[in-house]
């Protein structure tokens, strides 16, 4: 009985993946460029089969590249792993040959709408999660079809469009999935949901290297491969893109709209209420031409701005969100019949052409919901009561200039103020529901259940002092680059150097320093000491670095701290005596060495030092900078 069971099983999982492709993904879509191989004939197997590696599915875009005056390929980054983060755009060969001039155009007439005769501008993105992998195999159908398909609505969506893809958002962890499926695959095919194939040990491929959610990264933009991409999104400014994933075996498929309750306020609701619903009946109507189950405006929300499905809503563009139930593998069994890795590719293949045909059939109604956009946003800039959130450097120029960065990224305009180190955000901009984003402190929800994040907020998050300004302030010196910081070389001491740890570098700085064997150590008290002739405060938690008590000359360590100072843009205090007349001096028993971790990381504002089980965390606790220490079971203040 068991072994007709997986007779059974196979002959299922041989007509999903072993028959013609053309006839199970596209059938009756017309002629193909028979110049153009399909993907099955490049790799040398069929779409579902097998689980394709990434640096196959780099490969296979690059000869599209190579063959086709249809299709370009660009890489855009790289990844932990030294993977290739790439993107390809897809239109007419006319249009390839004034590709820069379209791009342009489409940014210059976002405002207005006036972009009736540039090519519509949409992205089709793939695979944040590693372990969700069929949304991939179907970027590789798509990118064949539309370089191949002679069809006459292809064409037309050449001419009139530029389609740009990132087959792979998360490449090192679709590999890291890829290579389990593969490895774990048996046959005939396993479709028992408790075998190996199915269940990824720890920690498993839907996160990146360091095993963080890129699916959450895009409005906190932590990660190189999420920098990469937000980079590309806003050199076009897609007016759609789509994000697919999978979820549950037992699940079915979901497209736009979410739920009702859970879209963002601040957002212009003719997304919510015209195009969602639009574009829903394209969805629906492709799903049932194949016989495929769907629901909709039942789960999923839009109101977090870091979701693939949601970052481009906060720009005046569309983001559609797809969920495919999951084989978690090549076949697996279901309340009804084993689902395969080919058929949730079919589906995700066939959402993805669903998005180009109604972009283009619904062009006018997504001009008219970005020049919407951009009304609304002046409209609500100037109905607020804050004009502009003005903020400055205090004592900590590197979190003030990562701050800097993350708005730059955003693209939101900052201006300098007449006082040095002071910077300036208006409310009245392009960008004012990114501004709003960013800075308000509460937004009124009309739920209070949420699918995922529900509160968030960047300026806090960087613990930045900032204030609200109820009069605009004049806008003179719009940054357009981060400002150069200047670090003083330290003189060259004898004793010891002492360091003020609420620097948001100052993690980096520990690290640097241990990794050149530097022994470091810390003030489990405030402390004063002789600074320049002066007697100067520290806090706790700051650093101590002692000229004899090291393994180094003290050439070789002044050496060493000046190089790291300038890296990190730390400022290094000098003294020639740990004498204190009033209180605490350096080489008391309340200065302790930091253990060299094996792995340093900025926890907030703190410091992580991991060795032989032992956790010690610097930590931050009110406006007044009062630091801890605070190890496994002890805590120091």
């Amino acid at each position: 009985m068991i072994n007709k069971y997986f007779i059974v099983l196979a002959c299922l999982f041989t007509m999903a993946t072993g028959i013609a492709q053309e006839s199970y993904f596209y059938p009756n879509s017309g002629t193909f460029n028979p110049a153009i191989p399909t993907p099955e004939k490049f790799l040398g197997y069929a779409i579902g089969e097998l689980h394709t590696r990434h640096d196959q599915l780099v490969a296979y875009f690059m000869e599209l590249d190579k063959l086709s005056d249809r299709v370009s390929v660009e890489v855009i980054g790289k990844t932990f792993e030294n993977r290739a983060q790439i993107a390809a755009t897809f239109t007419a060969p006319a249009n390839h040959a004034k590709i820069e001039e379209i791009r342009q155009k489409h940014l210059a007439g976002q405002k207005t709408g006036d972009t009736k005769d540039v090519p519509l501008v949409i992205h089709l993105a793939y695979n944040v999660h590693g372990n969700e992998p069929s949304s991939s195999e179907a970027a590789m159908l798509t990118a064949y079809y539309l370089t191949a398909s002679e069809s006459a609505e292809t064409l037309q969506w050449l001419n009139g469009m530029v389609m740009t893809m990132d087959p792979v958002i998360n490449p090192d962890g679709r590999d890291r999935h890829t290579h389990w499926a593969n490895m774990h695959k048996a046959f005939p095919p396993v479709a028992d949901a408790n075998d190996r194939e199915h269940n990824e040990i720890w920690p498993g491929g839907r996160t990146n290297h360091y095993w963080f959610d890129l699916n959450r990264d895009w409005f906190l933009g932590t990660f190189p491969e999420t920098r990469n991409r937000i980079n590309f999104f806003h050199k076009w400014r897609p007016y759609v893109q789509t994000d697919h994933h999978e979820m549950g075996t037992q699940s079915t498929f979901y497209f736009d709209p979410g739920e009702d309750a859970s879209n963002n306020p601040i957002v212009p609701d003719y997304l919510y209420k015209n195009i969602y619903p639009k574009y829903a009946e394209y969805f629906s109507k492709a799903a049932d031409k194949i016989g495929s189950m769907y629901f909709t405006k039942e789960a999923y929300d839009k109101l977090y701005p870091g979701y693939g499905s949601s970052y481009i809503n906060f720009y005046g563009g569309a983001g559609f969100l797809f969920e495919q139930a999951s084989s978690r593998g090549h076949v697996q069994e279901t309340s009804t019949i084993p689902i395969t890795f080919a058929f949730t590719i079919r589906n995700q293949f066939t959402a993805s052409l669903a998005t180009i045909r109604a972009s283009l059939a619904e062009k006018s109604s997504l001009l008219e919901m970005r020049r919407l956009f951009f009304e609304t946003a002046k409209k609500q800039a100037q109905a607020s009561v804050v004009k502009g959130y003005l903020f400055q450097e205090d004592n900590d120029r590197n979190r003030t200039k990562a701050f800097l960065e993350m708005l730059l990224l955003h693209r939101v305009d900052v201006y300098k103020t007449s006082k040095a180190g002071s910077y300036y955000v208006p409310v009245d901009q392009d960008n004012h529901i990114m501004v709003r984003t960013i800075f308000e402190n509460q937004i009124t929800y009309r739920d209070s259940s949420f699918y995922d994040a529900s509160t968030w907020s960047l300026s806090h998050a960087y613990g930045l002092p900032f204030t609200e300004m109820k009069t605009a302030l004049p806008l003179n010196g719009k940054i357009e680059s981060l400002p150069a910081l200047e670090t003083t070389v330290p003189k060259k001491s004898n004793y010891a150097y002492l360091i003020d740890n609420r620097d948001y570098n100052i993690h980096r700085f520990i690290y640097a320093l241990q990794k050149n064997n530097v022994i470091v150590q810390t003030a489990t008290r405030p402390f004063s000491a002789i600074v320049n002739g002066q007697e100067r405060k520290f806090g706790y938690g700051s650093l101590v670095v002692s000229v004899q008590q090291q393994n180094l000359d003290a050439d070789q360590l002044h050496k060493i701290i000046a190089q790291i100072a300038e890296q990190t843009k730390i400022a290094v205090e000098t003294v020639a005596t740990g004498f204190n007349a009033a209180g605490i001096d350096l080489g008391s028993g309340y200065v302790r060495t930091l253990k060299k971790p094996e792995a340093l990381m900025l926890i907030g504002t703190g410091v992580v030092a991991a060795e032989a089980g032992e956790v010690w965390h610097l930590l931050d606790h009110d406006g007044d900078r009062f630091r801890c220490l605070q190890s496994t079971g002890q805590k120091q203040c």
